[in-house]
């Protein structure tokens, strides 16, 4: 190549042949593209129209022939008309199609016009033959079974003129007389039976009857039919008024049907006898298409020879024989060859660009460095460039100026360094005297290391890894480190203008500042963790005080004199402590989990039997439906998760009344180390639900905790949730509900089983009914059953139950049990029992009870298995499936007349309950909340020891024993230690144990004896005590309870009621509040079997079953005006509050309830004389809380009075 040339006159012949391949590449690809596409268009307007018109005539033929199957096969001629029409119709289409068909089809069409008539006469007669038949078909079954039962009832008589015949004690004019009379009632008999058969065989026929009936055998049945009937009407074979009326009316009417009036077999007849011409004249026709849907038409269509074709026979001329598919591969060959030059035109023009960008650099270089251009100049621009550069004048400064103003620069920056004790530098450091006095800042006296080895490789990392953040964020990166020789210092990077730069500065001084604030930082946490320890042994304190309250009040709860408002009250007061004193130990360093091995399912039970143990005032309910996948054995504080589950329970049932929290968990993930769960908590049915919304919402939030110690109940449970590191909190607002839930990570105790879930019980085949009139309720009994493949059925109107549940309907419908729910068993558990007695044994179903949970009077109708416990889920397939396994009519346990020498009240003696698997002592729970017991539960060991320890428990009945049952307290009343089981080390840990003689210990009586369980527990226990009068009165209104539960259960449901001493997590200042212990309680509030004179309330009303009637009436008015009372007094309105107090006065003397009208009198004078200070509302409110809280109590003892009736 001619180096003397321009660079674009040497790429003339690379680009001509670049261009010259790329439009032969382009002209070879149209070409074969428009040849390509002729083709397709030949083929499109020459082949495709003669295919589509052929198959649209195979079309026609083949819906032709479907037609005539369809009017073949028909058993009726309604639609013979339309399709006579549709036939006609293709065979004009086919005609017209088809100009080698029309010989064949013609004639076809002629014959087919010439059926017109018959098909519309076969579908003009075709719905009056149709509507004939069924009425003969009606006429023809009540004939045949009166028939029936006329030779029956001959037959009968025959056998008994026959045994007459054969009795001896008969003379021969009486036997001669029988004999006349069995001979003609023989004959009518073989007459009757004759005309039986005859008519049965017509049935048959009508029955099978349409239009491909045989006609010779329709004819013959006809003969038949007509012969029979008319010898049975003819009055000369046998008078008429010897023949039953009912059925020789009814033969009357068939005749007239069949023969005389209507005619039906003679009708049908003609309309066969048409169809068989009509059906012949179709099987021809199909017959005669079938050859041309067989014969394949194809027509002659115009050849067309493709390009490649083409071509190849111009090729023949020149003697060149080539294949037409030979010519398509060589086509594209060429293209493939012709883009290959392209490509390779292309990469030789850029390999002589680099080449000559390399040449051009080389040259430069040269001439820059040694003055002269030793190689080839590549082309005529680069010499013009060279010879310009040659020409470039000398720069104005000479490299000494350059050196003497580089050294002035050097020591104004020394002279800065001295001021400021930082040193600044740039990379790269070619001053020696820098050097020196950056290494000596590091402390290093050897001036000819490398900076590097100044910091050890944490350092050095740290260093490398500011100044890449330097250099991508473009900007100033600063550290804090320490040197090997021990020097603290404060370097800063940046990368500016593609140089590193920087400053070096001793951090001495700042160093000494900083040890000074963390020492004063360490110093406020050690006041901080004082003031914690310091709140814990106050708290600690409290409790133990209140613990020895507690149990002197426990004491005196056994006698008459009941003050319950206090041991409520102190019962608030210490769970605000121990809330206090958790919150405490969260927030110390060094606060440790307790992590032990439990039984998940068993901690979820104990919770939320406290949870829903503390609701049972407001009527709220709890339930839960666990998934069988998550993990039985879990490591986890125990103390710590009950208290957060029954703190969130309690939070979102605060003023709540009436409603149902269901607690959901569910598996979301699992490893061979955790599972991960999802809690749900809905709650339904709320009476406030703009603070339930509000509460859900307070939950969901992933707020900041304040730091410091604090005493608010939300920073509390945020605590115990982060605590257990729950994550994906929401807060859902459903239509009806609010649902707040979590996940909870869950650390294995042990691997998981594959067998770990056992069989499901199935009930396949079984018939139950569930009997709920709350809508809730029946729906989830209907929930837990669907996994028992059983058929369950519903029932929510009590009043229809003997009607629908009668003897005839179970006969039929048989039914294996009857679940009752709890509302149902309130109300209406007499009406169902009673009518179930009176059942036979062989339709009674099983009676499956499921009892309230809570304040159930087992001496009215006994204790049942099932309870409304918030484990009823996992147990009610399993109560059923033992209850039909078992001989019982129902799931009773122990019938009321064991229960009714008994009677106990409610009083405040508490029992710690230790068990391992809550759901097996149920039972248990039950009998000692009605011997009038404070139950709680524990769930391990650990639990039990600290719980026994606080000394608050009389009585404790466990499965195992503590280490240590002593207890150090002032206070050493009566207490009670029994077990459960009979294992040895129990029984040699309580020989081992030094109990007081005074304390009660041994193995507890089986929970069903009721005397052995009272005689036990009987220092615990306090007995009602009633005069005769009341007594009397009782048991008349016992007679009438359960007609008056129906109705309480109707006035409860409309009734909003607060109660204002159920709620634990109630701040200090109200609870401050409530404590006024200055007013005399024991002298107003006495027991609450004396809540009012019931003989002379039943002596007012008239009598007692009014009484009884009465009661509820009141009851629920006393407590709708003691809901508008306080919210009268707490929103300041004091006229409104004496109209109220006037109500409940007037109420309380109609029950001759005398505590109550003292606190009215009490209250409303406090009121007047608060309604004329204007001024003091806040002061007024703050008076009347203690005077209200008492007021409210009195009318909850009487409630309490009302229910235990």
């Amino acid at each position: 190549m001619d180096s003397t040339l321009p660079l674009y006159r040497q790429f003339t012949r690379r680009l001509f042949i670049l261009a010259s391949s790329f439009i032969l590449f382009l002209v070879a690809a149209v070409t074969l593209y428009y040849h390509g596409q002729q083709d397709l268009l030949a083929l499109k307007k020459q082949q495709f129209p003669a295919i589509a018109k052929q198959m649209q005539q195979q079309q026609l033929l083949h819906k032709h022939q479907q037609l005539l199957n369809e009017m073949l096969t028909s058993g009726n001629a309604e639609q013979f008309a339309m399709q006579q029409q549709m036939l006609e119709a293709n065979l004009l289409d086919l005609i017209a199609s088809s100009e080698q068909s029309r010989a064949v089809l013609e004639p076809l069409l002629r014959r087919l016009q010439r059926q017109t008539e018959n098909a519309l006469r076969l579908a003009a007669s075709s719905r009056r033959n149709i509507q004939l038949k069924e009425s003969v078909l009606i006429q023809l079954t009540l004939v045949v079974d009166s028939v029936k039962t006329l030779v029956s009832q001959q037959i009968t008589q025959q056998n008994q003129l026959y045994r007459d015949l054969t009795q001896g004690n008969l003379s021969s004019q009486s036997k001669s007389n029988r004999a006349i009379k069995l001979s003609e009632l023989t004959m009518r008999l073989a007459e009757n039976r004759q005309l039986l058969n005859t008519l049965t065989a017509s049935l048959v026929m009508f029955q099978q009857l349409d239009l491909h009936y045989d006609l010779i055998e329709f004819e013959y049945l006809q003969q038949q039919s007509q012969q029979a009937l008319s010898r049975w009407l003819d009055p000369d074979t046998a008078p008429l008024s010897s023949k039953p009326k009912v059925l020789l009316e009814q033969t009357k009417v068939l005749n007239n049907l069949l023969f005389s009036e209507q005619n039906t077999f003679a009708k049908w007849r003609g309309q066969l006898r048409r169809f068989d011409a009509y059906r012949a004249e179709l099987t021809a026709q199909q017959t005669e298409l079938t050859p041309l849907i067989e014969q394949v038409m194809v027509r002659e269509v115009a050849t067309y020879i493709p390009f490649n074709q083409q071509l190849a026979n111009e090729l023949v001329k020149f003697k060149l024989d080539i294949q037409p598919k030979h010519i398509t591969w060589l086509a594209l060959a060429l293209l493939v060859l012709l883009l290959i030059s392209f490509f390779a035109a292309l990469i030789s023009v850029r390999r002589k660009l680099k080449r000559y960008g390399q040449q051009s650099y080389v040259l430069v270089d040269e001439l820059i460095t040694q003055g002269k251009v030793i190689h080839p100049i590549p082309s005529a621009e680069m010499a013009d460039i060279i010879t310009a550069i040659k020409k470039l004048a000398r720069p104005e400064f000479s490299e000494a100026a350059f050196k003497k103003q580089q050294q002035k620069q050097q020591q104004m920056a020394e002279m800065m360094t001295r001021h400021s004790g930082h040193v600044f530098w740039v990379l790269p450091l070619t001053s020696k005297r820098k050097r020196q006095q950056i290494l000596q800042l590091l402390g290093s006296k050897d001036t000819q290391l490398h900076w590097r080895h100044c910091f050890c490789r944490a350092d050095v990392r740290a260093i490398l890894r500011a100044a890449r953040s330097a250099k991508k964020k473009q900007q100033r990166e600063t550290l804090t480190l320490l040197s090997k020789y021990e020097k603290p210092i404060i370097l800063s990077v940046e990368y500016y203008h593609n140089v590193w730069c920087g400053s070096l500065a001793d951090a001495t001084k700042w160093q000494a500042l900083t040890a000074e604030n963390e020492q004063l930082t360490l110093q406020l946490q050690q006041l901080a963790q004082a003031h914690v320890d310091t709140n814990i042994r106050i708290s600690n304190v409290a409790s133990k005080q209140l613990a020895e309250i507690m149990v002197q009040q426990q004491l005196h709860s056994l006698s008459a004199q009941n003050e319950q408002v206090i041991y409520q009250l102190l019962q608030q007061l210490q769970h605000w402590h121990q809330q206090q004193a958790i919150a405490a130990q969260l927030r110390s360093d060094d606060f440790v989990l307790t992590l032990a091995k439990v039984n998940f399912s068993n901690e979820l039970h104990c919770a939320l039997l406290t949870a829903g143990k503390a609701q049972q005032a407001n009527k709220n309910t709890l339930y839960l439906n666990a998934a069988d996948q998550v993990a039985t054995w879990v490591t986890l504080d125990s103390r710590l998760f009950q208290t957060m589950l029954v703190s969130i329970c309690e939070r979102l049932l605060a003023g709540q009344q009436g409603a149902e929290l269901e607690i959901n968990v569910r598996l979301v993930d699992v490893n061979s180390a955790q599972q991960i769960i999802r809690m749900s908590f809905a709650v339904s049915n709320a009476s406030c639900w703009q603070s339930l919304t509000q509460t859900s919402n307070e939950l969901a939030a992933d707020a900041d905790i304040n730091p410091e110690y604090s005493e608010n109940q939300s920073d509390y449970l945020k605590d115990l949730q982060l605590i257990f590191n729950l994550g994906n909190k929401a807060h859902q607002q459903l239509e009806e509900a609010a649902k707040f839930s979590f996940e909870l990570p869950l650390a294995l105790a042990e691997a998981l089983a594959d067998d770990k879930q056992m069989p499901a019980v199935t009930l396949s085949q079984r018939n139950i009914l569930v009997i709920a009139t709350d809508s809730g309720s029946r729906q989830r009994l209907c929930q837990h059953l669907a996994v028992s493949q059983a058929e369950v059925e519903t029932m929510h109107d009590v009043t229809l139950f003997r009607r629908q549940l009668s003897l005839k309907h179970l006969s039929k419908y048989p039914l294996d049990v009857i679940v009752l729910s709890p509302e149902v068993y309130r109300s209406d558990f007499a009406l169902i029992n009673d009518h179930l007695a009176s059942l036979p044994a062989s339709v009674q179903p099983k009676l499956l009870v499921i009892q309230p949970h809570y304040q159930c009077n087992f001496a009215q109708w006994g204790l049942y298995a099932e309870s409304q416990s918030p484990w009823l889920g996992e147990q009610l397939v399993l109560g059923i499936s033992s209850l039909l396994a078992s001989n019982k009519s129902s799931n009773l346990l122990i019938a009321p007349e064991i229960f009714k020498p008994y009677q106990y009240v409610k009083s405040q003696v508490e029992v710690l309950l230790a068990v391992a698997d809550i759901k097996k002592h149920q039972l248990l729970v039950r009998l000692l909340q009605w011997f009038g017991l404070q139950v709680k539960v524990s769930s391990e060991p650990a639990s039990l020891q600290r719980q026994w320890r606080t000394g608050q428990f009389l009585v404790m009945i466990s499965e195992w024993l503590p280490t240590e049952l002593t207890i150090n307290q002032a206070l050493t009343p009566r207490r009670g230690v029994f077990l459960l089981t009979d294992k040895v080390e129990n029984q040699q840990s309580l020989a081992v144990n030094a109990i007081p003689n005074e304390w009660h210990s041994g193995h507890l009586a089986p929970i069903l004896d009721i005397q052995q369980l009272s005689k036990q527990l009987a220092p615990w226990l306090k007995h009602g005590t009633e005069n005769a009068q009341s007594a009397n009165n009782k048991q008349h209104l016992a007679a009438i309870s359960h007609q008056v539960d129906a109705k309480r259960e109707d006035l409860n449901e409309k009734i909003v009621a607060t109660e204002t001493y159920n709620n634990q997590d109630a701040p200090l200042q109200p609870l401050d509040q409530a404590l006024d212990f200055s007013l005399p309680l024991s002298a107003d509030y006495i027991d609450a079997a004396q809540a009012f004179d019931l003989a002379r309330f039943a002596q007012n009303q008239g009598s007692a079953e009014l009484a009884a009637y009465m009661l509820d009436d009141y009851l629920a008015n006393i407590q709708q005006h003691t809901l508008a009372l306080e919210q009268a007094i707490e929103q300041v309105r004091y006229p409104e509050a004496l109209t109220q107090l006037e109500k409940l006065q007037h109420l309380a003397n109609l029950l001759v309830a005398e505590t109550l009208c003292e606190q009215c009198q009490s209250l409303r004078l406090l009121v007047e004389s608060l309604a004329k200070q204007k001024e003091a509302a806040l002061p007024a409110k703050q008076q009347l809380q203690p005077a209200l809280n008492h007021f409210t109590l009195c009318v909850k003892q009487l409630t309490e009075f009302v229910e235990s009736i």
